[in-house]
């Protein structure tokens, strides 16, 4: 009876040691939420599946989605199987590997479709976003790391339809031109006959008989997108001036392509 008593006296003494770390660690977290830290704003965005999830062909990042939730439920996958009998099913970890470096590769196409989901003009992202698929297929990301044999043939796939699934026709770069942006990653010379070219045609309908340079800034959308697509899109074009070639001068302009000059040489 005495050693009972001794042993619930230290359990009394060990639950209100336990309490008191349990409330000053309640504190510690709210203070955390009420003053969080900027660093900590893209942890938050992770998101942890508690059930599995299939691809559909007709989803945007359905694939990684499916992905995701298998890598964070992978060791209570493998239990259920072991339980149920399925062992073979089980992954291993050159598998596990594979899935994860799928999760890293395809991240970043989440990160595009979430900069074209807005209400505001998309198009004129085409280029930028094509260039950064090249580059993610390109190369393996550290520069010193070889793909796996899997994940070569995904790369080479996706460039062998990039130019499919995102052909530049004359009416995307007019587009390019059109959003001011994006028109000084288009040669000067270029934009100068897209932009000439388009009001022609517009002439000849009786649309318009050229537009001004006041009037092509005026295509410029007053809502600006979140500040995360904003960061990503600027990042791109960043990208894009670099890899583009000098701008050139036209001679012998006319008036509607001085108008098509000073839009584009104007910010």
């Amino acid at each position: 009876m005495i050693e009972e008593e001794l042993s619930q006296a230290e359990d009394k003494a060990v639950i209100e040691n336990m309490k008191r770390a349990i409330s000053h660690t309640s504190e510690l977290l709210e203070f955390d939420d009420q003053y969080r830290l900027e660093e900590d704003a893209t942890e938050t965005d992770t998101h942890h599946h508690v059930t599995l999830k299939s691809s559909y062909p007709t989803r945007w990042n359905s694939s990684l989605t499916m992905i995701q939730s298998i890598l964070d439920m992978k060791q209570e996958v493998m239990n259920a199987l072991k339980r149920t009998g399925k062992v073979e099913m089980c992954l291993d970890t050159d598998e596990i590997e594979l899935l994860e470096e799928l999760r890293k590769f395809l991240k970043p196409f989440e990160s595009f479709t979430e900069l074209v989901s807005t209400a505001t003009a998309t198009v004129s992202l085409v280029p930028l976003i094509k260039l950064q698929i090249r580059k993610m297929c390109s190369d393996s990301g550290s520069g010193t790391v070889v793909d796996n044999p899997p994940m070569k043939s995904v790369k080479q796939k996706i460039l062998q339809k990039l130019d499919c699934r995102l052909p530049e026709t004359d009416a995307l770069k007019l587009h390019r031109v059109l959003d001011p942006s994006t028109k000084d990653i288009t040669p000067r010379d270029e934009a100068i006959g897209l932009l000439k070219e388009a009001a022609e045609r517009l002439s000849k309908r009786g649309l318009i008989a050229y537009q001004s340079a006041q009037s092509f800034n005026a295509l410029e959308s007053d809502v600006e997108p979140a500040s995360k697509r904003r960061k990503l899109k600027e990042e791109m074009l960043n990208e894009m001036r670099q890899a583009g070639a000098a701008n050139s001068t036209a001679n012998d302009m006319d008036d509607i392509v001085m108008e098509i000059t000073n839009y584009l040489s104007s910010r």
